[in-house]
């Protein structure tokens, strides 16, 4: 709360303005036209001030400004000062990439704030090339951000299936699916959920033998993984049932239906046992 939007613009509550004043001579020093800048009195003098270092060209070498350009661009974005904050993510992103490349965390956190900003600017040709490079990097360097690259991957999909680009949203969910595979413990319910999306994507492409595919494998994981008899295959044979039904296989549709009915009963069944057991 010591930094928020005010009446459309950045402030910043005396608390803090120190540590943003020490920001801003730090990035100052990085200029390679500007002097450090003189000390700030006010919050519209802090908020001129980064304004006019936006502008500027930055060294490369000072690593450290990077994440004060970050938190300063994030900080703008907020305030919906749209043009400063793309000015100040390109200049964090150039010197991430050319003083350390090999900090993943660090660049992929700026290149998926900077996909934010052109999402929220509806911007969705500038948004696709740093989307990509954000989910390639986070797909080669997992580590322990998957499940948030996983919230990422839908959430973009979810912006190609409401624009009605299916196309699009097809590969982001299968390499979400893939992720959630290899990275939450196979056929859980994050997978299922997943599937389920793609499948109505893949309906909705026209694309039945694939959609059918994908059913047939899921079912045959999940029977590998937990047994023919667990009540985690209920949620797909349901939807796998109410597919096959929409394309007239109705006695396919009808066995499926049957088995997901008989586990309901068999774990409703297990349910009161344990309830009633002394």
């Amino acid at each position: 709360g010591d930094a928020f939007v005010k009446n459309g613009g950045l402030f910043v509550s005396p608390s803090i303005k120190p540590v943003f004043v020490a920001l801003i001579a730090v990035v100052a020093g990085a200029c390679t036209s500007v002097k450090p800048a003189p000390q700030a009195r006010t919050s519209e003098e802090i908020v001129h001030r980064l304004e006019t270092l936006a502008q500027e060209d930055f060294n490369p070498e000072q690593a450290d400004v990077a994440m004060a350009l970050r938190v300063f661009a994030r900080a703008y974005q907020d305030a919906h000062k749209y043009s400063v904050a793309e000015l100040l993510y390109q200049k964090a992103l150039m010197m991430q990439e050319a003083v350390a490349p090999e900090d993943h965390d660090a660049i992929s956190q700026t290149l998926r704030d900077f996909v934010s900003l052109y999402r929220t600017e509806k911007k969705w040709t500038a948004a696709e090339p740093l989307m990509e490079r954000y989910i390639s990097l986070a797909e080669k360097y997992p580590g322990q951000n998957n499940y948030k690259i996983l919230q990422d991957l839908q959430e973009f999909a979810m912006f190609y299936e409401q624009d009605q680009q299916y196309d699009k949203a097809e590969p982001l969910l299968r390499r979400a699916l893939a992720l959630s595979r290899t990275g939450r413990g196979g056929e859980s319910g994050m997978t299922s959920m997943l599937i389920d999306r793609l499948t109505r994507v893949l309906q909705t492409e026209g694309k039945t033998a694939d959609a059918e595919d994908l059913f047939k494998e899921t079912l045959a994981a999940q029977e590998k993984a937990f047994g023919e008899t667990s009540p985690r295959l209920i949620f797909t044979l349901q939807r796998y049932a109410q597919f096959l039904r929409e394309l007239g296989k109705t006695d396919e549709a009808d066995r499926l239906a049957s088995r997901a009915k008989e586990l309901i009963s068999q774990s409703r069944t297990q349910s009161q046992s344990s309830t009633n057991s002394p």
